[in-house]
């Protein structure tokens, strides 16, 4: 599996964007990159190289499966159409944009009643599969009596986004919130369809998100720019901001539904600098109903027995 998207450590004015899963990668290769491959394999031919003739072997290769890889149509590479689990597959239409539709899998609950529905919704750009804990609670929570879904994210570089303007001081400006806005609006807009296309499911409505994700529903909710869910679960979350990101255990704080903070031992720098700071946050605002948990670095066997079991006591302590 590709590793999530990760950011440096809280910086002045710097962070990173680690692998891109390799589709992307084999998606923004130029033309001038494949000619330029042809070109030294034919060179390599005529003059003997030895170094050179290895591109003999490379640059068939990867003409070959830039060639075969699937193509975008429809606007599909953000849902990573190219592998799909066999029964769980739903797609979600947009009644806004006729063309565009999301992926959205499906775990049927396995007791006798249902007690409601959970949405998991990974970092930023990853498939649901690819995070090993949406991934584990995805799976594991039928059997406690949920419907589980899993929504894909929207998948756009984040990287490329100007979070901050450099004014030449340790903690720069961060972007306006205008674009901050329009940076979240395509996540507002698949949770807003899914949500919709969920709506005669009965019981209670959890969501489970994490990292970026995590951070831009916080700031949502904190808006009421979107339904406030009935309990809330987040994982690391984090923005590769300073000021937005330590504003995150305020906000996080201020909610009157249930909030499960899972943080998890590998979590992104930007999210462990503020992890004491939602905890003392939501002790000084009296959240009645703000938990936190730290995860274990690696999910083995039992560890993720004990995750899933975090989450299932924590909802059945709040009553859901």
């Amino acid at each position: 599996m590709a590793n999530p998207m990760r950011l440096a450590k809280p910086a002045a004015c710097s962070y990173t964007l680690v692998t891109l899963p390799l589709r992307t990668q084999l998606a923004a290769y130029p033309c001038s990159l494949i000619v330029h491959l042809v070109f030294n394999t034919f060179t390599a031919e005529l003059l003997g190289d030895a170094d050179n003739k290895v591109m003999n072997y490379i640059a068939p290769l990867i003409i070959i499966v830039y060639c075969i890889w699937p193509s975008n149509a429809n606007g599909q590479t953000n849902d990573f159409d190219y592998y799909l689990p066999p029964g769980e597959v739903q797609w979600v239409n947009d009644s806004e944009l006729p063309d565009q539709r999301y992926l959205l899998l499906h775990k049927q609950n396995q007791l006798s009643y249902v007690r409601g529905l959970m949405v998991h919704i990974p970092n930023w750009g990853m498939h649901p599969y690819q995070s090993v804990v949406i991934r584990e609670l995805y799976h594991t929570m039928p059997s406690y009596g949920w419907q589980s879904y899993a929504l894909q994210p929207p998948y756009s570089e984040l990287a490329a986004v100007p979070w901050q303007t450099d004014n030449n001081t340790p903690f720069p400006t961060p972007i306006s919130q205008e674009a901050l806005a329009e940076l979240r609006q395509p996540l507002q807009q698949r949770l807003t369809q899914a949500l919709q296309h969920l709506e005669q499911q009965p019981g209670y409505r959890i969501v489970v998100a994490e990292g970026v994700v995590a951070a831009f529903l916080i700031q949502l909710y904190a808006t009421e720019a979107i339904p406030a869910p009935d309990a809330l679960v987040v994982v690391g979350p984090y923005l590769p901001q300073w000021h937005l990101n330590n504003a995150l255990a305020a906000q996080l704080a201020s909610f009157s539904f249930p909030v499960l903070d899972l943080q998890p031992a590998n979590a992104s720098a930007w999210s462990s600098s503020t992890a004491a700071d939602r905890v003392k946050q939501a002790r000084r605002l009296q959240h009645p109903a703000y938990r936190q948990r730290f995860l274990p670095h690696a999910v083995t066997s039992g560890q993720a027995l004990q995750l899933h079991q975090y989450v299932y006591g924590w909802l059945a302590y709040e009553g859901f």
